[in-house]
């Protein structure tokens, strides 16, 4: 972590995080019409429509600081920002009408 000491007794430290999601799969919601539950989906098999993707970017970023203002008083700092940028997403929801029916899009 970078840390900023000016001078004796006070410092400062920013920080920075980025996360990109590129080309994730957004699967199908499966609502079943009755107590039935809809059968398990196959392991690391994407089941959903091409089109369906989801893309996204978090961001956080601030400081962190403080100063010892007397030998008993220490004065503290934080300034936060966080962002969640969900540049593309869509649902795919997927439902029977009857308990043999198979699902409709």
């Amino acid at each position: 972590m970078l840390r900023w000491r000016p001078r004796p007794g006070i410092e400062v430290m920013p920080f920075w995080s980025l996360y990109n999601d590129y080309n994730d799969e957004a699967g199908p919601y499966y609502l079943p019409a009755n107590k039935v539950l809809p059968p398990n989906p196959a392991e690391r098999v994407f089941d959903g429509p091409g089109w369906a993707q989801f893309r996204y970017t978090d961001t956080n970023y601030g400081l962190v600081a403080s100063a010892a203002l007397t030998p008993n008083w220490l004065f503290r700092l934080g300034a936060f920002r966080s962002v969640n940028d969900q540049i593309a997403a869509f649902t795919n929801l997927m439902s029977a009408n009857r308990r043999t029916a198979p699902p409709t899009i």
